[in-house]
């Protein structure tokens, strides 16, 4: 460390994850802990779908507890944001069957059951826990095709059912509320993936504006698709009311886009085209597929610039908007392609473990994007097995900052050489006079 944080701790929290067994080597890690950089609102992922069902009552309750205390204690993934859906579908007393192929023909009264259990495990354990609710599609009975498998909003008129789907929205929020409120989410991005129209699970498609439809929304079956901006609107105004400290997200992308030209640009054409009502989000969240942070930086770095984060003088609280600066999320990711390269020892290339296509772009989406939070897809299955408990490769790369950097740190300015890739975080410590940097080190040499 070449700055001695003095007025800090000492000592420093130093983790580091070894790409190969090495020779010794020389490398500098710099940090200016009075740069701050952002701060961040928690690292945690997704239960949702068919991964809910282990968190229903009628579900194993000794697999629940061991499971839920595995993803959301100290003594295990230490989540702190957690990602759920909407799945509350029931249509006059009747809850829908899932239609999609090669998927088991669950009812969505388990999804929706589960969530409320998820939720419930995770603020029991985690009281002041962040909570980010989704949609990955309307309820099948507002839809064109009637099922929540591809097809969009349906239409009404020269219009679309965005009235419907704002009342669902409002609706679902009460019954949260009315089981218990630690199940009422901090956030919401009414819709997952509003650009792509999808063939393998739940999805609904919107497009920021009919004109760019074939440009923005991948496999679009019309471009006279349902305008994002009015639905955004719609379910703004029918919720905003009843439930004010619950902040608004979008679009939660597929990921950022294919380059900077418009309409290109997936993030900022959903953006752009919410007009006035760009002031009423409070974050811009988005999903990281074909974007590959390891490998190409633009995507990132264009969030940066086009979305910067505020300072500390500021900063209110993560749910009250600051205008022109939005908090930003990451909010569904699975991992990089791997990154083969030469390595003098063995004289021949190696691939990266696996642990590193999960590891770097939580290291590029923190350093590059300043993002706020960084969500992992998927918790169950992903990072922990939802009966035996193994832990992947997922979980590691995660743990690696969700157990040591918590809600409300700042990341402070570091720099680093010698094949080191660095982030440093700074962290209040309660009942203490000194602050304690946090350092996450990855060590790609071979």
């Amino acid at each position: 460390m070449k700055k001695t944080p003095c007025g800090l701790k000492p000592a420093f929290l130093a983790l580091l994850a070894s790409a190969f067994a090495s020779p010794a080597f020389g490398a500098d890690v710099t940090i200016d802990y009075n740069d701050f950089k952002q701060q961040i609102h928690g690292f945690g992922g997704s239960v949702s779908i068919e991964d809910t069902r282990y968190f229903t009552d009628t579900a194993n309750q000794t697999q629940r507890t061991t499971l839920s205390n595995a993803l959301f204690t100290s003594s295990g993934l230490n989540v702190s944001f957690l990602r759920v859906g909407n799945w509350n579908y029931v249509n006059n007393g009747v809850w829908p069957v899932r239609q999609v192929p090669n998927e088991t023909a669950d009812s969505y009264k388990d999804y929706h059951d589960g969530t409320i259990g998820v939720m419930k495990d995770y603020r029991n354990r985690r009281p002041g826990g962040l909570i980010m609710m989704t949609a990955w599609s309307p309820p099948p009975h507002l839809k064109n095709n009637g099922s929540a498998y591809q097809g969009y909003l349906a239409p009404v008129g020269s219009s679309f059912r965005y009235t419907d789907l704002a009342n669902w929205w409002l609706n679902s929020l009460n019954v949260f509320n009315a089981t218990t409120p630690s199940t009422l989410p901090n956030f919401i991005a009414f819709q997952n993936e509003p650009d792509y129209y999808s063939s393998l699970w739940e999805s609904s498609a919107f497009t920021p504006d009919p004109a760019v439809t074939n440009q923005v929304v991948s496999f679009a079956p019309t471009p006279n698709l349902p305008v994002y901006g009015d639905a955004f609107n719609a379910v703004y105004t029918a919720v905003n009311p009843n439930y004010p400290k619950i902040g608004f997200i979008g679009p939660d992308t597929s990921h950022t886009g294919d380059s900077l030209s418009s309409p290109a640009w997936k993030v900022k054409a959903y953006i752009d085209k919410l007009g006035a009502n760009k002031s009423k989000l409070a974050g811009v969240s988005h999903h990281l597929y074909q974007d590959n942070p390891s490998t190409q930086s633009w995507p990132l770095t264009a969030m940066q610039q086009a979305y910067p984060w505020w300072n500390q003088n500021d900063i209110t609280s993560p749910n009250a908007p600051v205008p022109g600066k939005l908090s930003k999320y990451m909010t569904e990711y699975i991992k990089d392609s791997p990154i083969t390269k030469f390595d003098p020892v063995t004289n021949g290339n190696v691939t990266e473990p696996g642990l590193f296509q999960f590891m770097r772009p939580i290291h590029e989406v923190m350093a590059v994007e300043c993002a706020n939070a960084y969500f992992v897809w998927n918790l169950v299955w992903g990072c922990v097995h939802p009966t035996t408990y193994a832990k992947y490769d997922m979980y590691y790369a995660l743990a690696h900052y969700s157990k040591y950097v918590n809600p409300g740190d700042w990341r402070v300015q570091s720099s680093s050489n010698g094949g080191i890739l660095a982030t440093a975080y700074r962290q209040n410590v309660p009942n203490d006079t000194k602050d304690r940097v946090i350092v996450v080190l990855l060590n790609t040499n071979n």
